[in-house]
């Protein structure tokens, strides 16, 4: 009945949309599992989305998987099919221990910079945020930048959201998050520890 790989990761989650897990300290006891089944109760169906997109969004918070869902199915297809690619979410909620390990590629680890947040400084950590991938219709991975910046300005954004192609300091064209939930990286934060 997990949401992610991580327990702590799901009680923050769990904790942020509600459904009270208590304390952050990775224990499937009674109360995390009473939380587990009102998240699952209340996630929406997401039709016609992609079996890699539905493993993601089902990671985000249950109000975002519906804002995902939508901006997916009404905007982001269309504009992928525009431009001759097919879009997916490569991407949702991550544990801090990911978080930590892509922070560290460009610094302690090989591989060019990737993120600027270290753990408990992304929305990714807080199940409202997610990256995009666009493919050929042969199923190759686009890379080029340029690609995703006419897709992010032809698909719009979801309600609500913020798109990191309309960041300066480190432009991340695939990254969307939804700012509208509790106001701040900071309320996140508290908000999820219960």
């Amino acid at each position: 009945m997990k949401i992610t790989d991580d327990v702590k990761t799901d009680q923050r989650l769990l904790n942020l949309a509600g459904f009270k897990a208590g304390k952050v300290d990775g224990i499937v006891g009674p109360r995390t599992q009473a939380s587990y089944e009102r998240w699952r109760a209340a996630e929406p169906e997401l039709g016609a989305v992609d079996e890699r997109s539905a493993k993601n969004i089902r990671t985000l918070l249950p109000q975002v998987q519906v804002v995902v869902r939508d901006w997916l199915l009404e905007q982001a297809m269309p504009a992928a099919k525009e431009l001759g690619y097919v879009v997916k979410a490569i991407c949702g909620t991550r544990s801090w221990k990911e978080q930590e390990e892509l922070y560290a590629k460009g610094r302690t680890a090989p591989g060019p910079r990737v993120t600027n947040a270290k753990a408990g400084s992304s929305w990714h950590n807080y199940g409202v945020a997610w990256d995009i991938g666009l493919f050929t219709a042969s199923g190759g991975y686009v890379t080029d930048g340029k690609v995703y910046e006419k897709f992010g300005k032809l698909a719009g954004l979801p309600v609500g959201c913020e798109w990191g192609g309309n960041w300066k300091s480190f432009t991340d064209f695939p990254h969307y998050q939804w700012v509208q939930v509790h106001g701040s990286l900071a309320r996140l934060k508290a908000y999820s520890n219960g």
